[in-house]
């Protein structure tokens, strides 16, 4: 009995090693995109509170000394 190495049959991992390689750094890079949005949005929310509270309270922040 013959053992017959088939090349091409393992021809699609080292191509799938090195597609994952190649891909790593554009997906960490559009995931530090989405953190990026996030903390933009969060940003975005914390200054609409902050205008909100000054509205409120007549925009002398109640009477407080800035910190």
């Amino acid at each position: 009995m013959t053992v017959r190495f088939d090349f091409l049959r393992l021809l699609p991992l080292p191509a799938l090693a090195a597609t994952c390689l190649l891909a790593a750094p554009a997906a960490r890079a559009q995931m530090d995109s989405r953190d990026a949005i996030a903390l933009q949005n969060q940003i975005l929310e914390l200054r609409q509170e902050v205008q909100q509270l000054q509205q409120t309270q007549g925009g002398s922040g109640g009477g407080l000394p800035a910190p």
